[in-house]
């Protein structure tokens, strides 16, 4: 089972969670269904945010105070920490209601005695693997093993390491031995113990680290192919490690092949700060794509596997059984959906308490085609960041951080079933009470007199009815959906600003208008409320319906529509 449908299948199981393993699952649900294009992670940056764990590993000004070795140590201790809390995520769930992908490498540490009766074996497992550098007498071994008619001359030598490869790295990792003092016996008669690490089990998916000095690194550049594209593991005779080779002559081995890698780039000397950055090399299929910040763009193979340039270090590698079944998407959705018919809120009712809606019941359940109405409020957090330069000319250096704030959905007959207040619990930067109808301390769990609850609880109501093909009505969804991080196929969407657009006056109608010349009625006269506006569009909408039963009925209304608009100026009268 592929990652996704590993934190797909979880998500069905945790429906309030919060953790990362729940996030990621949403985020690649997400990403399957934006169809390549890009997708906002906000959700998983709260929850990262909010994680001890991860506050010293977020590093917020983009590697500019870094060097080339504490660049590698901050992508390589962010990927523990992501393998570690997937996996303590995985460790609390019923496994039997669920398959699960395998993330841990099984450890056998074996120690004898060379002249005392210690005999002791003990199993342990780690999530990654850190790779090291073979000595250099075991790279000479190699080197003459691989061609043994060569002298054993320094200048063979070296042309022959040119021919070893990532499996001679990972032979040496996997298999450690060293002899130390023993300590038990010591006082009779000194003598050593000899302990042997070994690797006995491997993971369906390798997660190697890739952790060198700038010197190891300058050998890997000598190597005519470090990287290999795919290798078989054998078990050792005596079933106490693995050996890796190219080729599986004796059809016994299993064969893992290259997922991708995260790759160092150094535009300037290892010691300058701020000189360094990350890229990432993936595989689609047969297809290499190199992912740079905001730039995906396919890459040449040659061009993935060619680490001669002393400023390119692979940091973080990923090697994946070819066994390993692929991704199958869910034909029909089948997760646990009770969050919609129950309240869950973050830190209890609150003593004003009042209901604006009527929770949906079993009966109600909603199914393909169901018609809601949605309407979503958001704060600013963060304010766009400009440069702005002699001429006037404006160049935008960060775009504004937006936040959900409220959301509400309607039954088809306009009667709500959520009006959820979202509590924050970080800086408010505006609220924009004029748009978004929240006043200050409405969403601070200690002062707010509304219901709150935490945004993986909105965010997983909202994601159900996604999935469950809800029709979704409101007004200027394609914003508030891509703020929120919803991707929500065309067929699924009713949008009365594309609905009452015409393209001749490249205009689009606000809801508040369109309020008043089509259904008479005066909206938004204070703040906003999203009940209303999602009421607003739902009955526009279904005048939307009513038009178009007759012959250009609704193309004669948007005319008469935007006629009164000009008149107007598009704007509705004191």
């Amino acid at each position: 089972m592929s990652g996704c449908q590993l934190t797909n299948q979880y998500l069905t199981l945790t429906p309030e969670g919060s953790s990362i393993l729940n996030e990621l699952g949403y985020l690649f649900d997400m990403m399957y269904k934006a169809k390549s294009t890009n997708v906002n992670i906000y959700n998983l940056s709260q929850v990262l945010n909010h994680n001890p764990r991860a506050a010293k590993l977020l590093n917020n000004n983009e590697l500019l105070t870094l060097n080339s070795q504490e660049v590698r140590d901050l992508i390589i201790s962010f990927n523990n920490f992501l393998l570690t809390s997937l996996n303590d995520d995985l460790n609390v769930q019923d496994h039997s209601t669920f398959e699960t992908t395998e993330l841990k490498y099984e450890i056998e540490i074996k120690g004898n005695g060379t002249s005392c009766p210690i005999h002791d074996k003990h199993h342990g497992n780690m999530l990654s693997l850190e790779l090291i550098t073979p000595p250099a007498n075991m790279l000479n071994k190699m080197s003459i093993l691989i061609n043994p008619h060569y002298q054993s001359t320094t200048n063979s030598l070296n042309n022959i390491r040119k021919n070893l490869n990532i499996l001679t790295y990972l032979d040496y990792s996997m298999n450690q031995f060293k002899t130390v003092p023993c300590q038990q016996h010591h006082h009779a008669y000194p003598h050593s113990l000899e302990i042997r690490t070994s690797i006995v089990k491997l993971p369906s998916v390798l997660s190697i680290n890739v952790n060198l000095t700038n010197e190891e690194f300058k050998i890997i550049n000598t190597f005519k192919q470090w990287l290999v594209p795919e290798f078989y593991a054998f078990r050792s005779p005596n079933n106490s490690g693995f050996n890796f080779r190219n080729m599986d002559i004796e059809g016994h081995g299993e064969k893992y092949e290259l997922l991708g890698y995260v790759c160092e780039i150094n535009h300037q000397s290892d010691t300058v700060n701020g000189a360094h950055n990350l890229v990432t090399f993936v595989k689609v299929k047969d297809e290499w794509y190199l992912f740079n910040d905001f730039l995906v763009m396919p890459i040449p193979e040659e061009e993935v596997f060619d680490l001669h340039y002393s400023w390119k270090k692979p940091v973080v590698i990923l090697y994946q059984k070819s066994s390993q079944p692929e991704f199958n998407y869910w034909k029909s959705f089948q997760g646990n959906d009770a969050i919609l018919y129950r309240d869950h809120f973050a830190g209890g009712i609150r003593k004003a308490h009042q209901v604006d809606y009527k929770l949906l019941t079993q009966e109600e359940a909603p199914k393909p085609g169901t018609m809601v109405a949605i309407d979503a409020e958001f704060v600013m957090l963060k304010p766009e960041q400009l440069e702005i330069h002699y001429d006037g000319y404006k160049k935008l250096i960060k775009p504004k951080q937006l936040s959900l704030a409220r959301i509400s959905v309607l039954r088809d007959d306009g009667v709500p079933f959520i009006d959820d207040y979202i509590v924050h619990t970080s800086e408010i930067y505006d609220y924009l009470t004029n748009f978004s109808g929240i006043e200050e301390n409405d969403l601070d769990l200690k002062l707010s007199t509304k219901n709150l609850v935490t945004l993986q609880t909105a965010y997983r109501k909202l994601w159900l009815l996604l999935n469950l093909g809800v029709i979704f009505v409101g007004h200027g969804l394609y914003n508030d959906f891509r703020t929120i991080n919803l991707q929500v196929p065309q067929e699924q969407i009713r949008d009365t600003a594309v609905i009452y657009y015409k393209s001749d006056f490249r205009r689009q109608l606000s809801l508040k208008f369109l309020a008043y010349v089509m259904l008479k009625e005066k909206v938004q006269k204070g703040n906003h409320d999203s009940i209303e506006d999602a009421l607003t569009a739902l009955l526009l909408y279904k005048e939307y319906e009513k038009f178009i039963k007759t012959p250009s009925g609704f193309e004669d209304a948007l005319n008469r529509i935007y006629s009164e608009g000009k008149r107007l100026r598009f704007k509705v009268p004191e």
